[in-house]
């Protein structure tokens, strides 16, 4: 499953960037938190025993898959999946982590550390 959600990120990707090009602006793609992978989500009962669940391990491998095609430059996105926001429940960001989130993607933006993707081209630094 890791690697068909890569492949499909990666058309996902060719699409924006095409979008991008055509429209004539700059897109940052972000691997944002998922919720049901921090065992410190006040909404995880039980995280022991989440943690050795089918379902965790199975979303575990998949954003293992996803974030080692960003490391190798395969997916042309910016990996902030291990930062830690807070919840209104077990996946969505409450207003303080929508603004913590926010403050990393406008801090990188400002210093250049995220990379603009344009199709068929190596991602810039």
């Amino acid at each position: 499953l890791g690697a068909r959600l890569v492949h499909t990120y990666r058309a996902n990707l060719e699409q924006i960037g095409r979008l991008a090009l055509a429209y004539g602006f700059d897109a940052y793609v972000v691997y944002q938190p998922n919720g049901l992978l921090d065992l410190n989500n006040p909404f995880i009962k039980d995280a022991a025993d989440y943690a050795k669940s089918s379902e965790y391990l199975l979303v575990a491998s998949m954003q293992a898959a996803v974030r080692t095609a960003i490391a190798q430059g395969e997916l042309h996105m910016v990996d902030l999946s291990q930062e830690r926001p807070a919840y209104v429940d077990l996946a969505h960001y409450s207003d303080t982590g929508n603004k913590a989130l926010a403050t990393s993607i406008l801090q990188g933006m400002s210093r250049g550390a995220l990379r603009v993707f344009r199709p068929g081209s190596a991602p810039e630094p």
